[in-house]
């Protein structure tokens, strides 16, 4: 390595060190450069650029106005780096005020500010507020960013500010030169653009910045908090009994993996593939999906399937009953009972600052004990399903809706039912010829089904999160077989129970408790008599999740 390029290098990482050193202590006074724009004649402007567009730039002067340049007026460019502040008040009567944007950030010291940006660099912007103090802001450490909510209309007086005279230095000297004021500190410039492609040059890149802030705060009102999802990757150990499980589940791989993508107030989304809780459905017990939900601007998406039948139409008990055999060997052959399951969904949203709807397509599948059968319902067509969400820095409230009609006179051909004896389920053996032959006595059958579901989520103390989901899924069935009909109404009502505690920047631990209130009316008709009961069932279930933040 070269003397040059050694040097190069310890330049560059003294800069970087510099700046994140500054990044770390955000809020403090810095150094200001200041401009000087040159026109015609020696005219000259004094002061801090705090806006611009492709012909004119705005400056607030060292007397505390707004000043209007075009930038075709401009000949050169005096820059100055100073320490003290050099603006002793500011006249926010004018479009000055107009200009003024609120900032608060997510850093320790939770800083908050009235300002105007005054340079760009990357990605950090450097501020001037209305204290006289600079900032340099991260885009990254932005929590919300706007227009302040009470205009400005009225002259400030600024405290910090220092008397300061500004020289033009030795190479204007057809210009007229001010002497130095008594007790007054003339400042010289430290550099000069004096060719018309370095001013272009400069001009076009505080367009550049104004431009794309501009546009970054157009995007802010499409979004409740600057990054909408958990950003940090984490793998997840989910802890469940299986002899407390109260939902159809296959014997789980005990794992999860959380990934996250994107930027603040941009595009951005989270996915997982493992064991989780799924959302929308009418279900809370861990199941093994993949999780996708994404974000970009005013629009939104979120996709959840079931790794076990993840093919819109296909069963998922039926093929794979020895994933299901421990469930099924704790269930008694008359049970009477309604599971829903199902392969995927797909949801696309509009946002707007809080607030989401999203409406998308469902692929359900439900499992149905009765009358010593088991039947499973698929579905080739999808359900519609709604969702309405609100979201702030704080909580979460969301409501699902989805409802599900499955008909058929011809099930035999419509492929859509399949049949076992309830008492062959726990065996993973080919289906006999017993249980295979009642699709052929099935004459006709339907099925209706409604589940709202409430899910709300909260901080409740620093570093503890509280989850709530309420839902209900309430439905009927109805079936011929042969010379009996069979019909059941249900009610599910599941109430859920989250608290979630993160123990250090490493360690999350998630606790759930689940409560299951579930009603079965069934009768039986056949030509000999009538009979009708009820299957009630009153229990709990629960699961932990340890989760290692990456």
């Amino acid at each position: 390595m070269t003397f040059i390029s050694n040097k190069l290098f310890h330049f560059r990482v003294c800069l970087s060190l510099l700046i994140g050193l500054v990044l770390y202590i955000p809020g403090q006074a810095y150094s200001l450069e200041i401009y000087t724009l040159v026109g015609d004649n020696c005219g000259t402007e004094t002061g801090l650029i705090v806006g611009g567009d492709e012909r004119r730039i705005y400056m607030l002067n060292v007397d505390g106005r707004l000043s209007s340049i075009g930038q075709d007026d401009v000949r050169l460019i005096l820059v100055y780096n100073i320490h003290d502040n050099p603006i002793p008040m500011v006249d926010l009567n004018s479009e000055l005020g107009s200009l003024l944007r609120e900032v608060e950030l997510s850093d320790v010291e939770k800083t908050n500010f009235i300002g105007w940006p005054i340079k760009f660099i990357d990605q950090v912007i450097i501020f001037f507020d209305i204290d006289g103090k600079t900032h340099l802001v991260d885009l990254e450490k932005i929590k919300n960013f706007s227009a302040p909510e009470q205009p400005f209309n009225k002259r400030k007086e600024i405290s910090n500010a220092k008397p300061t005279q500004f020289g033009l230095g030795n190479s204007l000297s057809q210009c007229k030169k001010k002497d130095a004021e008594d007790g007054v500190k003339m400042v010289e410039p430290t550099r000069m653009l004096g060719d018309r492609i370095k001013v272009d040059k400069f001009f076009s890149e505080y367009e550049r910045g104004f431009t794309a802030l501009r546009r970054f705060q157009k995007k802010t009102v499409f979004y409740s908090k600057p990054f909408l999802y958990e950003k940090r990757s984490r793998v997840g150990i989910i802890y469940t009994r299986e002899d407390y499980l109260r939902e159809i589940t296959p014997s789980l791989i005990p794992f999860r993996f959380q990934w996250s993508s994107g930027s603040p107030f941009a595009s951005q989304g989270v996915y997982s593939v493992g064991a989780k809780e799924p959302d929308y459905v009418a279900s809370v017990e861990p199941q093994f999906v993949l999780d996708a939900k994404v974000k970009t601007h005013f629009m939104s998406a979120a996709f959840i399937g079931n790794v076990f039948c993840f093919s819109a139409g296909n069963a998922c008990v039926m093929d794979r009953r020895s994933l299901y055999a421990n469930y099924f060997s704790k269930l008694s052959s008359d049970s009477n009972e309604i599971y829903p399951l199902f392969n995927y969904l797909a949801l696309t949203g509009l946002d707007y600052k809080e607030y989401s709807i999203a409406g998308g397509f469902y692929y359900p599948v439900f499992g149905i004990i009765g009358g010593h059968r088991f039947r499973e319902i698929t579905s080739s067509q999808a359900s519609p399903i709604l969702k309405f969400q609100r979201t702030t820095p704080e909580s979460m409230i969301r409501l699902t809706y989805s409802q599900t009609t499955r008909k058929s006179n011809s099930p035999k051909d419509d492929q859509e039912i399949q049949l076992i004896y309830s008492r062959e389920l726990s065996d993973a053996a080919q289906i006999t010829s017993e249980s295979a032959s009642l699709i052929d006595n099935m004459l006709d059958y339907f099925l209706t089904t409604h589940h709202y579901r409430m899910k709300l989520n909260f901080k409740i103390l620093d570093g503890i999160d509280f989850g709530i989901n309420e839902i209900l899924f309430h439905g009927k069935y109805a079936e011929t077989q042969g010379g009996e009909r069979y019909l059941m109404e249900f009610r599910h009502v599941i109430s859920s129970m989250v608290v979630k505690k993160q123990f250090s920047d490493y360690i999350a631990l998630t606790g759930q408790l689940n409560h299951f209130l579930r009603t079965h009316d069934y009768e039986v008709i056949n030509l000999n008599e009538t009979s009708n009961n009820q299957d009630k069932e009153n229990n709990v279930s629960f699961s932990l999740t340890i989760e290692f933040l990456l």
